[in-house]
């Protein structure tokens, strides 16, 4: 009997049955009433577990795509925007402000750190003209969290500067209070710590942030969140949107609320934990230092002598079991584990046992 492959990767990640069979259902059309229910339902459930009242919106794009909307939206050519660099998703950023003729000002660090409160006070303190701090919460290619996120919005709310940050690969798998935290805008996607397939993307807005945009040049057509808001109204989307996924994500979203949301986060509290644990049991140790380390992404250097290619390979091509190497420079230096969404004790024990298995380690060791 051929298995279902068992997804351990940075996204997308294992989507349960039931979400499946939700992806099924018939399709409406998207001006209908049907179609207005579902989708205000939906955003409701978003709002709720961002834990904001800002307005949020559901893109038919990737986790990328809605970063994009975030800067075109926001940034004017010239614009300075204060990045921290500790990853591929942080270049990118940089990256995305460049191309929409904003300045990033960067703060970098070496992969498997990332910035604390007290760099970003001083990094706003040395640039007086700053439109906003744009920030990866959780990296995913080295698998780096910023847990100063909340003072850090804080001061920089405080120094009026808008707050943006991409929350794509921990969105549903840590703490994120958006109201709380005065994030201004927040991106985040469907494949990955929700449990749901990929294809739909989420943006919240505040009022802050709405102020800018009305001032912002237009550059966007499918991105431009005016007329999302618009259309927000009539509980409906400018564009036609992914109707089956949808249908997956509200489907996925009630179970995490029948779950339990806090249950749910400290559930992957509790797996990365165990895996933290037992790679260190493994001689493979975690590659980013410890008041960084991401609950949803854990990477690892492996024992000296095995390449992280032959982890990886061996894990597909013998157990159906998927991870990820690193990105760019870290390709052959780490392994990454995805650790989001819908996945048990049993899983985690098995990813182990395989691990342990695949790197020739006895569990006596």
């Amino acid at each position: 009997m051929i298995m279902d492959p068992l997804l351990f990767l940075p996204g997308p990640t294992y989507v349960p049955h039931n979400v499946r069979i939700a992806q099924a259902k018939p399709l409406v059309g998207h001006r209908t009433k049907h179609f207005r229910s579902i989708y205000r339902e939906t955003v409701d459930l978003l709002k709720d577990l961002m834990y904001t009242e800002n307005d949020v919106f559901i893109l038919t794009s990737s986790g990328t795509g809605a970063v994009e909307a975030m800067i075109v939206n926001i940034v004017n050519e010239g614009d300075k925007i204060l990045v921290p660099v500790f990853g591929a998703f942080s270049e990118r950023l940089c990256e995305i402000i460049r191309i929409f003729g904003g300045t990033p000002i960067p703060l970098r660090y070496e992969y498997g750190k990332g910035p604390t409160y007290e760099d970003v006070k001083e990094a706003i303190e040395k640039n007086d003209d700053l439109k906003a701090i744009a920030i990866v919460y959780n990296d995913t290619s080295p698998g780096v969290t910023v847990r100063d996120l909340p003072k850090i919005a804080e001061y920089s709310k405080n120094e009026g500067i808008l707050v943006l940050v991409d929350a794509i690969s921990i969105f549903g798998g840590d703490k994120l209070l958006v109201d709380e935290w005065k994030i201004d805008v927040l991106v985040a996607a469907s494949q990955k710590c929700l449990a749901s397939p990929p294809g739909l993307a989420f943006i919240s807005v505040s009022n802050d942030a709405w102020n800018v945009i009305k001032s912002t040049k237009k550059r966007a057509y499918y991105f431009d969140l005016e007329k999302y808001r618009q259309f927000d109204r009539k509980n409906e989307t400018p564009f036609t949107p992914a109707i089956s996924l949808l249908y997956a994500l509200n489907e996925s979203i009630k179970t995490i609320m029948d779950i339990g949301y806090s249950e749910w986060i400290r559930n992957h509290e509790k797996r990365a934990n165990i895996i933290y644990e037992e790679l260190h049991k493994m001689g493979a140790e975690p590659f980013v230092e410890k008041d960084f380390r991401s609950n949803t992404i854990i990477s690892f250097a492996p024992p000296k002598g095995i390449k992280p290619s032959y982890v990886v390979d061996i894990m597909a091509s013998k157990y159906n079991v998927y991870l990820a190497r690193g990105m760019g420079p870290l390709s052959e230096k780490i392994v990454r584990v995805g650790n989001m969404g819908y996945i048990g004790i049993r899983e985690i024990r098995l990813l182990i046992e395989l691990l342990s298995e695949v790197m020739g380690i006895s569990k006596s060791r």
